[in-house]
C-alpha cells in the first residue's frame, strides 16, 4: 500500500504503490530493486522527501541494482 518510511544514515527501500521515503540525517541509500514498485504517474511514484547528494560519494543516494 501507500507507506512512510524513515531511516537515518541507513538503507531505504521502496515497495508497491506510492511510498514516502525520509532518509533522516546522515549518508542515506535509496533502494528501488524492482520497476514495479515504482510505477510512474502520481498515483504510484514514489517521494524522497530530504535528497542530499553533492555529486560525488558523500551524501544519499539512489541505488537502482
Amino acid at each position: 500500500g501507500n507507506d512512510i518510511l524513515s531511516g537515518g544514515g541507513n538503507g531505504v527501500g521502496g515497495f508497491a504503490e506510492r511510498d514516502t521515503l525520509t532518509g533522516g540525517l546522515g549518508n542515506d541509500i535509496f533502494d528501488f530493486n524492482f520497476l514495479e514498485d515504482s510505477r510512474g504517474g502520481s498515483s504510484a511514484r514514489d517521494v524522497i522527501t530530504d535528497f542530499v547528494g553533492n555529486g560525488n560519494l558523500a551524501g544519499d543516494r539512489i541505488d537502482l541494482s
